[in-house]
């Protein structure tokens, strides 16, 4: 009895833990920290586009350039595209945390809500909770990716979950600009330095 009494904690842990979402997730190409770029410019392709079940794009250009200042401040320098040894894209994602009214419809309201109709309730740019915001259970995905462009792979990339609840630790909502120092600390400087 003593045995599943100790034993029933440790499962729970690992049940709760396997369940939870990590916060920052990363894709690196294991030649990455060792290759030698050096040089920058945000991807020119304007097609690119993310798709996750329940989040829906958010304009990422105030990330962009928050995206640029850190890589610079990694020994990155910026070029024109064609030049660049990296193409970088920001994508940013969002979900409504809208409470809806019992039996109503997911973008229910007028003009189709999240359907990307105008106006209704559902329309909202859903950046009431976000880390500047703070409160509201609406959450951001950042997605910063580093493209080669020579090979036109894929060599880095991270992904940090924000929840407009976080704190920093002055007690503060987090802001975008500190999640995005930490899902970029992992990247190595310009020239493959750690």
């Amino acid at each position: 009895m003593g045995m599943r009494i100790i034993a029933l904690p440790l499962v729970l842990l690992l049940l709760a833990s396997a369940c939870s979402k990590p916060k920052v997730v990363y894709e690196v190409d294991p030649d990455f920290p060792k290759a030698s770029f050096h040089t920058l410019a945000l991807d020119p392709r304007k097609d690119l586009v993310i798709i996750r079940e329940g989040l829906r794009p958010l304009d990422p250009a105030g990330s962009r350039q928050l995206v640029l200042a850190e890589l610079r401040n990694r020994n990155y320098q910026a070029v024109p595209a064609p030049e660049a040894d990296l193409w970088v894209t920001v994508f940013l994602l969002g979900r409504s945390a809208e409470p809806r009214a019992e039996g109503a419809k997911p973008g229910g309201g007028e003009g189709g809500g999240h359907h990307g109709g105008k106006g209704g309730k559902g329309g909202k740019s859903g950046m009431e909770g976000s880390p500047q915001g703070g409160g509201g259970s609406l959450g951001l995905t950042l997605i910063v990716q580093l493209q080669d462009r020579r090979g036109g792979h894929t060599v880095w990339q991270g992904e940090r979950i924000l929840d407009g609840r976080e704190q920093a630790a002055d007690g503060r909502p987090l802001s975008l600009e500190a999640a995005l120092h930490e899902l970029l600390q992992p990247l190595p400087e310009a020239g493959g330095r750690p």
